[in-house]
């Protein structure tokens, strides 16, 4: 629902998600997926507007942590 609505005022959406839910995400309208599980450095990373976290565990992943220092 969230990137709907973000898709209706016309935001480029970018999700975070595992290996197991990349196509699910890009058919729900994300722009960009970034996997979690892989290897992802702060340089990759683009500078975002608006973050939202919406699934509600305390998972730890590199690029978490990365984005927390920054």
């Amino acid at each position: 629902m969230v990137i709907r609505l973000a898709k209706y005022f016309e935001a480029e959406v970018t999700r975070v998600c595992g290996s197991s839910n990349i196509e699910l995400v890009k058919s729900l309208g994300a722009d960009k997926v970034i996997d979690y599980t892989k290897e992802v450095t702060k340089n990759q990373l683009e500078q975002y507007d608006f973050i939202l976290g919406a699934v509600g565990k305390n998972k730890t992943s590199k690029i978490k942590v990365q984005c927390k220092k920054h």
